[in-house]
């Protein structure tokens, strides 16, 4: 698509978990549209709610339709838009995400694309790090193919860096990456990052027909670790809950299957409708850009009669 042919922004507006209905958070998205687009651009509203945070998005017709101008975007708007939900926000009660020094440093469009395809620097090395622990046995191993892998190492008592050939700055190691989990993983034969506890029950690790467990004395002991934490929240939803039987949780599980299933549906249906806004919203800027051209060929056809006989 070339520069200026774009034909719809896309606006995202989320919540806090527990805040808002997905009702009033809908309204919410409408009076947020309305303020941003001041009733001069045609707009669809769809607000999601299969994730922990209800969140609307919003897509809008790049030409407004009262002088066909197309819509402005660039850091001046973007920041209205942003303090228009913020403010929206704060009138209803709501927390809004405030700004500071260090949030507002934001990456350039070429560090965010490289960072999620996996090709930024950090990413890089935690893929290293994470493909070298299996077939490594202590820390100092891995530091030594890290080594052999080309990055300059550089270790203290509290921080880990790593800097490849051809990289300005030291990457610091976060999360499981810092020295202390990375002895872990090792120990425990963690090779990827583990599952955030916030993710829901995940299944138990049977230990008895483990051969990692049977091999790796460090391992078996985070697996049984796991398996409490794991059977632990499956309790406490059962109770939370009040499941008593496995009829009733059986019944639970159905129904969730029957609403999840609807909320695909519908979905499904908002998204054909967005397919269909966009393709009318096609055709109307190829009219807006095609009609001068018509008009002047009828009023040349309408001077000059006998050129454009058929």
């Amino acid at each position: 698509m070339n520069k200026g042919d774009n034909l719809a922004h896309h606006m995202i507006q989320s919540f806090a978990p527990g805040e808002v209905t997905p009702e009033e958070a809908h309204k919410l998205g409408q009076e947020w549209a309305e303020k941003v687009l001041k009733g001069k651009y045609e707009y669809v509203i769809a607000t999601h709610t299969d994730s922990r945070c209800v969140n609307n998005h919003i897509m809008f017709c790049a030409t407004n339709f009262v002088d066909h101008h197309k819509y402005i975007s660039n850091e001046r708007t973007l920041a209205q838009i942003r303090r228009l939900s913020d403010d929206l926000c704060r009138t209803h009660g709501l927390s809004v995400i405030e700004t500071t020094e260090r949030s507002a440093k934001s990456k350039s469009g070429k560090e965010y694309h490289a960072a999620r395809e996996g090709r930024g620097w950090k990413s890089k090395l935690y893929r290293l790090i994470d493909d070298t622990i299996p077939h490594v046995k202590t820390f100092d191993e891995l530091l030594q193919r890290i080594s052999a892998a080309g990055y300059e190492v550089s270790r203290t008592k509290k921080v880990l860096k790593f800097r490849a050939p051809g990289q300005d700055k030291f990457t610091r190691g976060h999360d499981d990456y810092t020295e202390m989990r990375i002895r872990e993983r090792i120990a425990g034969g963690a090779s990827r990052k583990p599952q955030r506890d916030d993710k829901g029950v995940n299944l138990v690790i049977d230990i008895q027909n483990s051969i990692k467990a049977q091999q790796n004395e460090g391992y078996k002991r985070w697996a049984k670790v796991f398996n409490l934490k794991e059977t632990s929240k499956a309790v406490n939803y059962l109770t939370e809950h009040n499941i008593t039987d496995r009829e009733q949780l059986a019944r639970i599980v159905k129904d969730a299957a029957t609403k999840f299933d609807k909320t695909a549906a519908d979905l499904r249906g908002i998204e054909k409708r967005l397919s269909d806004v966009l393709l009318t919203m096609k055709h109307t800027e190829n009219y807006r850009r095609m009609k001068p051209t018509y008009d002047k060929y009828l009023a040349a056809k309408k001077q000059r009669p006998l050129l454009f006989r058929t």
